[in-house]
């Protein structure tokens, strides 16, 4: 301290603040950069003998039965000459796009001056691509290939940060029929399958409605709506579907996700036709469906694996409950549970069913259970699939005309199919905690 006259001048830190430099952390996570659905898309199955083509790609399917003989007399008549026909599917590629840029100067920041950096900046970049890519994903484990993310449920006249009504997450009715009578875990739900600066669109007669390119400002989880800006005035209308629309220049409907997602398990076990074979052609091409409700527990599950095992011909070996779906089963088998001593009392509360993986997923669509055989629902790529730890070197770096702008794009190109409709069931309106 320094003495002046009769007063005591402190040298606090802050007075001497040059002598210290600034310091920070490195960058920390507060994100969920991996969804459970791009881990289980890793270990799904390729498509048997299925090779890569750009035309049609067929599953040849073993779906109708023949009729069951003819029991004869002595010299009778014998059984007419009958086999039931196979039945095809056609399946094709979906591509999902995803880019970032950089300019000249920052590149160069990358390459010389990285000590000065929290995190390379082309490396921060793509690891948000790939959080992007792992949530698409994510949620086209659930949806239809028609894209379809939710429903607008009340007509909206939309221009700047205007409220948007939602309901029927990915178009299905199963996800709630109106947003008045959706459960609080529906509303969140349908909310959160849009991130603020998502575009979207509602699609209306087949087309894009006036204006409706529409930028998410932001989402409100209680009342399962989004807040929307329009380049101009936009009519919502109740029941329209919505789909991103987050491509560049392009402002028809070819510039959306209409009919480009792949078959997701709603579409796999509530359609009336899937790869282009309908039920009403193959009974057995269908799925089993309870939308009965109530909680899900052994007697469902025995249901599924029963259906399962009849007219897929397989067994189940993968279970995804939604978290609250996945809470309650859990507090119904811990309340049967038969305690000897508080010694044997434990918090893990981990549910089991022998021989079946069960999962769960902040994507798991609500008050929904989805069983089946993982080895029906299979895949086909063309290009890798980025790794966890992926970053820059997985994208392909182009420098834009005449500017010093350069954009890193990453494509990935795929499909899902199933191959046994059979082996797939869905439980939907159970009870969540």
């Amino acid at each position: 301290m320094a003495i002046a006259g009769n007063a005591v001048t402190m040298n606090t830190v802050a007075a001497l603040s040059q002598l210290f430099r600034k310091e920070q952390t490195g960058m920390l996570t507060a994100l969920q950069d991996q969804t459970p659905e791009l881990k289980w898309f890793r270990k799904l199955k390729l498509t048997p003998g299925m090779i890569p083509s750009g035309l049609e790609m067929r599953l040849i399917l073993n779906v109708l039965f023949s009729n069951t003989g003819q029991m004869i007399p002595d010299g009778g008549w014998e059984a007419t000459t009958q086999v039931a026909a196979p039945q095809s599917g056609t399946v094709t590629f979906v591509q999902f796009n995803d880019r970032f840029g950089l300019t000249g100067l920052g590149r160069m920041y990358d390459k010389y001056a990285k000590p000065g950096e929290v995190m390379a900046l082309n490396f921060y970049a793509a690891k948000k691509v790939l959080e992007a890519m792992s949530r698409k994903y994510g949620m086209q484990t659930y949806g239809y290939s028609t894209g379809t993310v939710a429903l607008v449920d009340t007509t909206a006249t939309v221009t700047t940060n205007t409220n948007v009504l939602l309901k029927s997450a990915y178009g299905t009715t199963l996800t709630g029929t109106s947003n008045a009578t959706m459960t609080a875990n529906q509303l969140t739900y349908v909310a959160q399958l849009f991130r603020g600066l998502d575009v979207i669109a509602p699609i209306h007669s087949n087309d894009v409605v006036t204006n409706g390119q529409g930028t998410v400002v932001s989402v409100t989880n209680s009342t399962g709506s989004v807040n929307v800006t329009t380049p101009g005035s936009a009519t919502f209308t109740a029941g329209d579907p919505l789909v991103f629309f987050n491509s560049v220049t392009d402002t028809t409907k070819a510039g959306t996700e209409l009919n480009l997602w792949p078959n997701g398990l709603f579409d796999i076990t509530q359609s009336a036709s899937l790869h282009g074979l309908a039920t009403s052609t193959a009974p057995n091409w269908a799925s089993y469906t309870d939308s009965s409700g109530g909680r899900f527990g052994f007697i469902k599950l025995r249901k599924g694996e029963q259906y399962i095992n009849n007219y897929g011909g397989t067994e189940p070996d993968t279970l995804i409950l939604s978290n609250g779906v996945l809470n309650d089963a859990t507090d119904a088998e811990r309340a049967a549970r038969i305690y000897t001593g508080t010694s044997m009392f434990d918090l893990n509360g981990n549910l089991e069913a022998e021989g079946i993986d069960i999962r769960t997923s902040l994507l798991a669509p609500p008050a929904t259970a989805f069983l089946f055989d993982g080895d029906v629902v299979t895949k086909l790529e063309l290009g890798d699939l980025p790794s966890e730890n992926g970053g820059p070197d997985l994208f392909e770096v182009n420098k834009l005309p005449n500017q010093d702008q350069y954009a890193a794009s990453i494509n990935h190109a795929r499909f899902h199919a199933c191959t046994n409709r059979a082996a797939v069931a869905c439980f939907t309106s159970l009870t969540e905690q």
